[in-house]
């Protein structure tokens, strides 16, 4: 059960766990579920939930003061943070409904099936969760998030690891929800290598493709169109 704290950003996750779990096995078994749900949140909102955020993502410093003039207020902040980027609103019903297909489509995978797709994806946010001042992990993040997309795109049988032909099955894939090519094609931008928008900016980019792959790939499994562990051999 997920319930609103008493702060607007923060979340609080209650979970009920069957008594068949042995005591011994609680601690993994709450923990391994745990991430999943904390997993279908982030895809189903495109946005970042973890269990920590970086506490210095702007600045390293308490205060800064102009001897010459200590009347001045003087910030100087990097110029982008990871709790600034998402432009992330307050949780809605179409965020939960994505959420939960996603859990429901998910959920049962084998564990050898699903390490490959969700392995990368918790590495990524692991990695976001860490990036500050004094550390810089938005491009290992950017390519677990990818591997992670790669390797659900074969699973589910929209690419068969022929490098060159990925974004074309991204697009075919896409033009469900995105039509228009130009628009698909900025979007996927950061899949060719680094843009101008920074390291940080595509980072979340990645994410949001495989988010946006994973919520209608449990559309489509919802629909019948797919089976939840069909492997393209």
């Amino acid at each position: 059960m997920i319930a609103v704290s008493g702060k607007k950003n923060e979340i609080m996750l209650e979970i009920t766990m069957h008594d068949h779990i042995p005591l011994p096995e609680l601690y993994d078994a709450g923990l391994s579920l745990s991430k999943l749900i904390i997993a279908v949140i982030n895809i189903g909102t495109l946005g970042f939930f973890w269990y920590d955020l970086p506490r210095q993502p702007a600045k390293y410093y308490e205060t800064i003061k102009d001897l010459e003039s200590p009347n001045m207020d003087v910030t100087i902040e990097k110029s982008k943070g990871l709790r600034t980027d998402w432009k992330q609103g307050a949780l809605t019903e179409k965020n939960l409904h994505h959420a939960i297909d996603c859990l429901i489509a998910y959920a049962h995978m084998p564990d050898s099936e699903a390490a490959p797709i969700f392995g990368p994806y918790l590495e990524g946010l692991v990695l976001l969760s860490k990036c500050d001042v004094h550390l810089s992990c938005e491009p290992q993040a950017k390519d677990a998030f990818i591997r992670g997309l790669k390797a659900a795109m074969h699973h589910f049988g929209d690419w068969d690891r022929q490098e060159d032909a990925l974004l074309a099955s991204l697009h075919k894939v896409f033009a469900e929800i995105i039509p228009e090519q130009e628009h698909r094609n900025i979007i996927f931008a950061p899949l060719k290598g680094a843009t101008s928008e920074g390291a940080l900016a595509d980072a979340i980019s990645a994410k949001r493709i495989i988010d946006l792959y994973l919520v209608l790939t449990a559309d489509r499994i919802k629909a019948g169109q797919i089976r939840p562990t069909h492997v393209n051999a």
